[in-house]
């Protein structure tokens, strides 16, 4: 699937969305998000395929792409609204 595609099924959904790229896509392709086995880019387009994606929730986010950071993140701060989701995507 592509990013257009993801988009599209989510489209109402999420109120931002975040794309990574794995930190190994050969053997050990990441089965989930983490800190240890992504890192976000700005390098993507509609047409890029998705090996990954999820709706997460702040606890979530905090959880796992913050995960072994010292930061946290508000998405009533943010987004002025807790209970949204973020719609995260790793390339293929």
């Amino acid at each position: 699937m592509t990013i257009k595609e993801i988009k599209e099924i989510f489209k109402n959904d999420y109120v931002d969305m975040e794309v990574y790229t794995a930190n190994s896509k050969e053997k050990y392709y990441p089965r989930s998000f983490h800190t240890d086995n992504c890192q976000g880019t700005d390098d993507y387009t509609d047409e890029s395929e998705v090996g990954l994606y999820e709706l997460i929730d702040e606890e979530n986010y905090n959880n796992s792409l913050l995960a072994n950071s010292s930061f946290s993140f508000s998405y009533e701060d943010y987004y002025g609204n807790k209970d949204v989701k973020v719609l995260c995507i790793m390339l293929k």
